[in-house]
């Protein structure tokens, strides 16, 4: 059943690909789908397959990757999450439940090449600092609590 997978599963073959892998919920499902398509991820500029799949208000699973051009930059690329969005609204879904993404690898699949850009996704800077713990309004001394 499994071979049948396409860039759109119908939402009563998402069930039973549910049951045939064992996986109790639809974003669990997702998160098991991601690796399958990352083999038809075109990512000759970062050498980053990224796949994602997502769950639509229907029932159905939208799968898809990335797709980048060779020797343009970036910002001409259809991102995995467009390609995805678009996908499930071309074929009538009027909302997205969740999204699952998988993570960048080092090397495109196959390659022995490295990245030569930053995943678009990814940070050089480390993640923020957490916010400080709120104060405490300075507390006034009330005037029945004066000495003498």
């Amino acid at each position: 059943m499994t071979a049948d997978i396409g860039f759109v599963i119908e939402a009563e073959l998402a069930v039973a690909i549910m049951d045939e892998w064992g996986v109790a919920t639809a974003p669990e499902l997702l998160v098991a789908l991601v690796p399958a398509p990352l083999r038809l991820a075109t990512p000759p500029n970062s050498y980053f397959p990224i796949g994602a799949g997502g769950l639509g208000m229907s029932g159905r699973i939208y799968v898809r990757v990335n797709m980048e051009f060779p020797g343009l930059p970036l910002h001409h690329s259809t991102h995995v999450e467009q390609f995805l969005v678009t996908n499930a609204a071309v074929n009538s879904e009027i909302r997205i439940r969740c999204i699952a993404v998988s993570l960048a690898s080092t090397t495109a699949a196959g390659s022995s090449s490295p990245p030569t850009a930053p995943h678009p996704h990814s940070s050089p800077f480390p993640p923020f600092p957490a916010p400080p713990a709120p104060r405490s309004p300075p507390q006034r001394p009330s005037p029945l609590s004066r000495a003498p």
